[in-house]
């Protein structure tokens, strides 16, 4: 492990927020940084690869100071660009024609992916959303930002998610100290909502509802709105750059199937009763589940994806239209993908295993206009230091606000338990344990609470069908102390947290909460 230190400043400048313009002027920078210095207080304090919890909003300074008599012509700043980070919830890279998928589900990425650059191994960091976008925000596994399950009694109100804790440094917020302008328009009504702590740093913070109480806004809802907040900027600019969170949830349940000529025309439209009743047969295990519901099942869900991909290029094409597209950072991603099978899973959350881990990852950088493509291991927490990186603003950041640099040789992802619709179900005592997968070259181990771990050569086994742990226990012991001496550098929360701790969270479900998890598909 390679550890530095650096100067970091206590706490900014007094009513300080964005990018020090008047220290372009040659007769202004002194006295400008004769003011910083009076009114900072410098530490030095470790910046390591480790991972560790952030403490409370840590104080960011973002200036930039050119210095004329280091040969500067004019002190010229060079504008930041705009950022927008696009999640497709619930989207699998596998199911994505981008990533050779069989059926023509993403025209419209594939399209885009020629001006940007595609990660062919990206993960998420845990197969839900909360925990996944507390990743995305923030830089931090589910261990280290705490936006995770915990195990509650059986009688206990089954509430089992924890919120991002107030304490949390969010992307957002980082980049509203960089002097951006934020805003987060979504549609999904259950997690990216104030009650679970993901609208931290956002001026603008929004979750659309759909036009009926039986789905969430769909992708053309989502354009609209999005596309009125953006015309709402460009007519009343304040010299700003913006960063603007997407999240699209047309291949959530209920998957938007709504009919496309020529593609999968005779897909039946989704019944969320019909869904409960194949969840129960194919989690609960039962043998001898029809082919006939799974293919059925995967056409509702490519349907739905190929939907959501007209949506993007409607999108990307309004951007283009508004002189908005050349000049961004664009990140595509998805939170999680979607078991549609395997291992006896259908849905998400759950497990650990590669239909909900491995994700897409499409990245535009200002004025890129070549393909390109990187084939190391990324994960969600990589994402924020990588747009700082690509917007040219990680130098003008104080600190070190997240802490994962890509690429590593090692990434993880985690599943406490699973939801608590899998935890009360029938079959819920087989998502009772604790699952974590080490991702260490071509290699995937999954560590099990209950012992029963788990090793796949993905190259060679993409479908993790050949358990190379079974008759070998040498392996096995192997394995699981590599896992240990990772876990044992990480500053992980305790196994199960205080619910003191979080006295924000009202653990009882309200008639709202409920009737959002009914529009999602995960109760009656």
């Amino acid at each position: 492990m390679r550890c530095v230190r650096r100067p970091l400043p206590a706490r900014p400048l007094a009513g300080f927020s964005g990018w020090l313009l008047i220290l372009q002027a040659d007769s202004a920078w002194p006295i400008g940084v004769a003011i910083l210095a009076a009114q900072m207080r410098v530490s030095r304090i470790a910046s390591c690869r480790v991972r560790r919890r952030l403490p409370r909003k840590w104080p960011l300074l973002l200036g930039a100071i050119v210095l004329s008599a280091c040969g500067a012509d004019d002190g010229a700043i060079s504008a930041p660009p705009n950022i927008i980070l696009i999640s497709l919830d619930t989207v699998r890279a596998d199911h994505l024609s981008l990533y050779g998928y069989s059926r023509p589900t993403s025209p419209n990425l594939d399209e885009f992916a020629q001006s940007a650059t595609l990660y062919s191994r990206a993960h998420t960091t845990a197969p839900w959303t909360l925990s996944a976008h507390a990743s995305l925000f923030t830089g931090l596994y589910p261990s280290e930002h705490g936006a995770e399950m915990i195990r509650l009694e059986p009688d206990a109100n089954p509430d089992l998610e924890l919120p991002l804790p107030p304490g949390a440094l969010t992307l957002a917020e980082v980049l509203g100290e960089a002097g951006y302008r934020t805003a987060s328009i979504s549609s999904n009504l259950m997690y990216l909502v104030p009650r679970y702590g993901l609208h931290q740093g956002f001026e603008h913070f929004e979750t659309l509802k759909g036009r009926g109480k039986k789905a969430p806004a769909r992708g053309n809802e989502v354009n609209a709105r999005t596309q009125e907040w953006l015309e709402e900027v460009l007519a009343d600019p304040d010299g700003r750059p913006f960063f603007l969170f997407i999240n699209y949830m047309d291949a959530h349940t209920p998957y938007n199937t709504t009919p496309r000529p020529g593609f999968l025309e005779d897909t039946p439209p989704f019944s969320h009763r019909k869904r409960k009743f194949h969840e129960a047969r194919v989690n609960g295990g039962k043998p001898g589940v029809p082919r006939a519901i799974l293919e059925r099942t995967i056409d509702q869900y490519d349907l739905s994806i190929a939907n959501l991909d007209d949506s993007l290029g409607q999108f990307f094409a309004f951007l283009r239209d508004q002189d908005l597209f050349e000049d961004a950072l664009i990140m595509v991603v998805s939170d999680h993908g979607e078991y549609l099978g395997e291992h006896d899973l259908l849905g998400h959350a759950k497990d650990v295993y590669e239909g909900a881990m491995r994700v897409p990852l499409i990245v535009k950088a200002p004025k890129q206009v070549e393909a390109r493509q990187q084939d190391e291991l990324i994960s969600l927490v990589h994402l924020p230091h990588m747009i700082l990186e690509l917007a040219g603003l990680e130098e003008r950041v104080a600190g070190d606000p997240f802490p994962y640099r890509w690429p590593e040789d090692q990434i993880e992802g985690q599943m406490r338990y699973s939801l608590w619709i899998d935890i009360r179900a029938p079959w819920g005592a087989r998502f009772d344990r604790v699952r974590a997968a080490l991702y260490d070259g071509r290699h995937k181990f999954i560590h099990s609470s209950d012992g029963k771990h788990e090793l796949y050569d993905l190259e060679a086994d993409p479908d993790e069908a050949e358990n190379l742990l079974l008759g070998s226990p040498h392996l096995a012991d192997t394995w699981a102390g590599r896992f240990a001496a990772i876990a044992e550098k990480e500053r992980r929360r305790p196994p199960e947290p205080d619910l003191d701790a979080y006295p924000e969270v009202d653990h009882e479900l309200s008639e709202e909460d409920r009737e959002k998890l009914r529009a999602m598909g995960y109760i009656e």
